[in-house]
């Protein structure tokens, strides 16, 4: 993973629409971080603690032991997500290598609201987003905190 000290925090709030939880609006949100050849991987958990995902396909290992799962579609994502509220992926910018980790997203519960959690670890790729990809959820009304 990138040098830790050079990661930012961003937030994205007001995540509701109609004061429902709507996942097809958090996933889009999710795949608007993946760019060009960028791969976006959902966290499955720990080597110790999951049997079985260790060999599965596109499933890879990062170097603090936790699986990942490449996810190829939208369809994919919202198949492994429509179960759980909070819910952690990474974008990386090369297949497989989480040295290239552009973010990390989590999808958390506050006690009225769901936000996005955005870790950033290259520097400016937050930003490029805010006015190319992620534009139109902020003209929607999701809020950057």
């Amino acid at each position: 993973m990138n040098n830790i000290n050079t990661y930012k925090n961003y937030y994205l709030g007001n995540l509701f629409e109609s004061n429902k939880w709507d996942y097809k609006l958090i996933n889009d949100i999710i795949l608007a971080f993946v760019q060009d050849n960028d791969c976006l991987y959902y966290e499955q958990g720990y080597v110790w603690s999951v049997s079985g995902l260790k060999n599965a396909p596109n499933t890879v290992e990062d170097n603090v032991n936790g699986l990942w799962t490449r996810i190829d579609s939208r369809e994919e994502l919202l198949s492994l997500t429509v179960k759980e509220v909070v819910y952690t992926c990474a974008v990386l910018g090369q297949k497989d290598d989480f040295d290239t980790c552009k973010f990390k997203l989590a999808v958390i519960e506050t006690d009225d609201s769901l936000e996005l959690h955005v870790i950033e670890f290259m520097p400016g790729e937050f930003q490029k987003l805010l006015s190319g990809a992620l534009k139109p959820f902020l003209d929607r009304g999701i809020t950057l905190q």
